[in-house]
């Protein structure tokens, strides 16, 4: 929210993805992405310790547990709740059972 005040908000979105991804995610990487995106550092940084987000963020926090999400990824469809990351097309899980794909999921939601 904060790199989105300055017009960066998939930017940082992606820079802190993909330090999640290493495993280096940390309150220091998440200042260090500001810089590295050329955001304006006081602005930045008065923005992350005043936290003006916070009552936004903590009511899609609760607006998405009462849905029953309880991770992501996650799909919804009809708003039916899919966990997990459900590939396009069908696929066999590793047991050698087989599941529908979201492609057939919102086909046969369509159909009804």
């Amino acid at each position: 929210e904060c790199a989105g005040e300055q017009d960066k908000f998939f930017e940082m979105y992606h820079e802190l993805f993909d330090e999640n991804i290493a495993g280096t995610l940390s309150e220091q990487s998440v200042r260090d992405a500001g810089k590295k995106l050329g955001l304006d550092e006081q602005t930045y940084t008065d923005c992350l310790t005043k936290t003006p987000h916070q009552a936004k963020i903590l009511a899609q926090k609760e607006a998405v547990k009462k849905l029953g999400v309880s991770g992501t990824p996650a799909s919804f469809i009809n708003n039916e709740y899919f966990a997990g990351a459900v590939p396009y097309t069908d696929f066999t899980h590793p047991d050698g059972t087989t599941a529908e794909g979201l492609r057939s999921l919102i086909k046969r939601k369509l159909e009804k």
